[in-house]
């Protein structure tokens, strides 16, 4: 609707401004192709070979678009915008390096028909021509490139085709355009997870998470009005340490691993990673100093692969620009080759045999067990991971698998500091050190792993 409107109101503009643009009758005199460039025969055939020039270099663009960071973090973002932050994704500049990359498109499309057509007036972008377009960007159907160009020729070609019955043109093709949305409301050609070659780059972790720091919080409290759901939560964790917080359902976990992560901010309190207070940082800013997380529900990206999962916990790794992605320069070729060897790295600790030959599926198809590994594999992929969050990490897992997950976590997080949700104690046998209990949002005891043999659930 917005998108509309603006039509709307840049058409009003251009009918009652004057001078160059030429108010309601536009202007023309406009040079062809055929005189701007050297292409010779007839002016037909020139337009038709910059117009087919101009399609293969965006869709060649946007091909190497579709293989970097970029592509998958506004993957990330329209499917699951949380879980995406909690990756490091900014929504602000996302959105607008979007805008910015679709402008200049509309920019040099628009430049193109211009010299097509010789003459230009408001008239040749009225609404009929906006709803046109935002209906082919619709039924092409979000993250492919094949269905946009379809949809285009659908939606350009059917009105073309109904000219027998003028009267009723515009009815029939509304009607026709409905009932491809309703059939097909994923696009004509939905998109497939992308499949990406075996690389041998190597993917280390930085120098800096060879550091020891220190995940500290003092008498945190969040209140909503006259209740306060946590009035007294502290804690210090250290580099190759892990903290349990057990309680009740209603105790303040979720919400002190909430405030912890960025995405509540404090009533009051204090929350430093090292030296630095992070806790009014946005939460893609707090995922950036190093602290990722899991969700008590799960959150995965419903049109992204197993391996897409673990390849955007790594996109804080990326240093080149957008321009080089969509030129596909070879710094960009070579981050990304990283970028996938740590993928596939991080999903091997799950287990080869159980991701490896599916890494290529959509992550949701999975069962909730795996999608809980997806998410792990997802943190520990980070660059540099500093602190992991988890909230409930085990539900699903089977029993006799947790062991040997709380092993692997220790091992592959071990310079990290860990702090864990958890309301089965026998769960984090093995990954924390400590023990917080809470209720009604305070800490009401503590206990060392060596302490904790006697309790079972909490």
């Amino acid at each position: 609707m917005a998108t509309l409107a603006a039509t709307i109101v840049i058409h009003a503009v251009m009918v009652n401004s004057w001078g160059r643009l030429g108010g309601p009758d536009g202007f023309g005199g406009i040079t062809p192709w055929g005189q701007v460039l050297p292409l010779g025969g007839t002016p037909r055939r020139a337009d038709f070979l910059v117009s087919f020039l101009i399609v293969i270099t965006v869709w060649l663009m946007l091909r190497n678009l579709r293989r970097s960071r970029f592509w998958r973090a506004w993957i990330a973002l329209g499917d699951d915008e949380v879980a995406a932050v909690s990756c490091g994704i900014s929504p602000p500049r996302l959105v607008l390096l979007a805008f910015v990359l679709s402008g200049f498109l509309i920019g040099v499309a628009g430049g193109a028909y211009a010299h097509v057509q010789r003459y230009i007036a408001p008239g040749n972008f009225g609404l009929m021509e906006s709803v046109m377009i935002v209906s082919a960007v619709m039924l092409g159907g979000r993250g492919g490139l094949a269905g946009p160009p379809m949809a285009a020729a659908v939606v350009w070609l059917l009105p073309e085709q109904l000219q027998i019955a003028p009267y009723a043109r515009l009815l029939i093709f509304g009607i026709a355009l409905l009932a491809l949305l309703r059939l097909r409301s994923q696009g004509l050609l939905p998109q497939r997870p992308l499949a990406y070659a075996r690389t041998n780059h190597p993917s280390d972790r930085a120098d800096d998470r060879k550091m020891n720091i220190e995940l500290t919080a003092h008498e945190l409290r969040y209140s909503i009005g006259a209740f306060e759901p946590v009035s007294d939560v502290s804690l210090t964790v250290c580099s190759g340490e892990g903290i349990g917080l057990v309680g009740r359902n209603g105790s303040g976990k979720t919400l002190t691993l909430d405030m912890l992560s960025g995405f509540l901010k404090p009533s009051s309190g204090m929350v430093k990673l090292g030296e630095r207070r992070i806790e009014g940082l946005e939460p893609w800013h707090v995922a950036r100093t190093g602290i990722r997380r899991t969700f008590q529900e799960s959150r995965l990206f419903q049109r992204l692969s197993v391996l897409e999962h673990a390849m955007v916990g790594s996109h804080t790794c990326g240093r080149v620009s957008i321009f080089a992605a969509v030129l596909g320069l070879h710094s960009a070729r070579l981050e990304q080759g990283k970028i996938v060897t740590r993928g596939r790295t991080m999903l091997v600790l799950f287990g080869e045999d159980r991701f490896g030959p599916r890494e290529n599926d959509p992550a949701v198809t999975f069962s909730f067990g795996n999608r809980r590994r997806i998410e792990m594999a997802r943190c520990l992929a980070a660059e540099p991971l500093r602190v992991l969050v988890l909230d409930e990490p085990f539900v699903g897992v089977p029993h006799d698998d947790i062991p040997a997950l709380c092993s692997m976590l220790r091992r592959e997080a071990q310079l990290a500091c860990i702090v864990v949700a958890e309301h089965d104690i026998e769960a984090l046998y093995g990954l924390v050190d400590s023990l917080l209990r809470l209720e009604q949002g305070k800490v009401v005891s503590e206990a060392h792993s060596d302490k904790t043999e006697g309790g079972r659930t909490a």
